[in-house]
């Protein structure tokens, strides 16, 4: 039993760094991976909180099968809307990575503050909703550069629960401080060099005064 959760362990180690090293480097492109990492992170992520675990990867240490189940679920959801709403899904992940950074940060002050995870109440709820609903915003005003940032957020975060890193550590936070910087630059230099090709391909724009219409 302990060869085979150890083979189920390395497994995911694998999957987690190949997916959150295609997340950093070029996410944005690859929107049902962004979608499905997501949701299955978040959840899984949500889950540990729950279980007073240290990262999502301890879901499988543990044997918490049905919470890790619920996460796969997530994911695959995420997956199919990727696939079948494209508007929608850029509104999900905006939401969700809203979300998740308003925690990541609650967890980073309590830290530095060296305090204890307080009990969630409703005022820590409405804060996470309203961050969910700015990223929506900032997320729609301009969905390329948005999704490099939320790709990068979730890359970084996924590597580091494949290496099964403490998410309370220091070092955790400075590596993926490292990882995020990374990723914007390469991210966002393969932007810049697809913008002029971009900007062929759009179509002439049609002269505003109409032929049909005589002039006067």
């Amino acid at each position: 039993m302990n060869l085979l959760l150890n083979v189920v362990i390395f497994l995911l180690t694998v999957v987690f760094l190949g997916l959150g090293g295609i997340l950093l480097l070029a996410g944005r492109k690859f929107m049902w991976i962004l979608l499905g990492a997501a949701g299955f992170l978040i959840t899984a992520t949500l889950a540990a909180e729950i279980l007073g675990l240290p990262n999502s990867l301890s879901l499988v240490e543990e044997g918490k099968w049905i919470s890790l189940l619920i996460a796969v679920g997530v994911g695959a959801l995420g997956v199919y809307v990727s696939q079948n709403y494209e508007h929608l899904s850029i509104d999900i992940i905006g939401f969700a990575v809203g979300v998740y950074v308003a925690t990541w940060f609650d967890e980073i002050l309590l830290v530095l503050n060296g305090q204890d995870k307080d009990d969630f109440t409703w005022w820590v709820a409405l804060i996470y909703i309203a961050a969910g609903i700015i990223s929506i915003w900032v997320t729609r005003q301009d969905p390329e550069q948005a999704l490099i940032l939320i790709s990068v957020i979730i890359g970084a975060r996924t590597i580091s629960e494949g290496l099964n890193m403490d998410q309370s550590k220091n070092i955790t936070a400075v590596m993926t401080l490292g990882l995020g910087l990374t990723g914007v630059v390469a991210q966002y230099a393969s932007y810049l060099r697809e913008r002029p090709r971009l900007g062929q391909r759009l179509p002439p724009v049609p002269h505003p005064i109409s032929e049909d219409i005589p002039y006067e």
